[in-house]
């Protein structure tokens, strides 16, 4: 899914910078953030990929 040198660096730039998380690809940290404000919305939009394997 992921080249790994490009995760490697984006985890060692993480680390220098004193970073707790890592969210690749970046629009995987902008769906969290938006489900931690619109759990509901979120949840009624999307509820059923969230039950797929």
């Amino acid at each position: 899914m992921l080249d790994p040198s490009f995760v490697a660096r984006k985890v060692i730039e993480a680390i220098e910078k004193n970073k707790r998380e890592v969210n690749l690809p970046w629009y995987m940290g902008t769906g969290t953030k938006f489900y931690q404000i619109f759990p509901r919305l979120v949840e009624r939009a999307a509820g059923p990929w969230f039950k797929l394997k």
